[in-house]
């Protein structure tokens, strides 16, 4: 893709921006994980779908709307804090979702598309001092989030 002029410029610089700090927020992960040697030490992908989990016990910053399955949520502060998915098209979560943060009194700051198509979407909200990333997608029939926090 060939981006001409100062504005496509500035997206460039804005995705490699959030793309770093997507990486420096994974990072302490990655030093918990042991280094694969070979395609054969690889995890085998299943195919399934991952099971629902329990809600978590810490508040959350704003209340997932009710249909969503929560299938992983971590308080560590080293990754998303709270990974879920809503069933239908992305439309159709990113509003519950949109809708759920404005309830909570968060507001607004951007929304980048992570690809041409606009199917994976990270959006930036702000509430007093704490900034909240939320990251949408879509894929067989369901809309997936991926949420955290840091604090300014």
């Amino acid at each position: 893709m060939h981006l001409r002029g100062k504005r496509g410029d500035e997206r460039m610089a804005m995705k490699h921006g959030i793309a770093i700090f997507l990486l420096a927020c994974l990072a302490g992960v990655a030093a918990d994980v042991p280094k694969q040697t070979g395609a054969a030490d690889a995890p085998k992908p299943t195919g399934a779908v991952p099971k629902a989990v329990a809600k978590p016990s810490v508040a959350a910053p704003f209340a997932v709307p009710k249909e969503a399955e929560v299938l992983a949520h971590d308080e560590s502060g080293r990754t998303w804090r709270m990974n879920g998915r809503l069933k239908g098209e992305l439309s159709e979560g990113k509003k519950s979702l949109y809708i759920a943060l404005f309830k909570a009194k968060y507001e607004f700051k951007h929304e980048t598309a992570l690809d041409e198509a606009k199917t994976h979407l990270l959006s930036t909200w702000v509430k007093g001092k704490e900034v909240l990333l939320l990251m949408i997608w879509a894929d067989r029939g369901y809309t997936y989030f991926s949420w955290g926090t840091y604090t300014e």
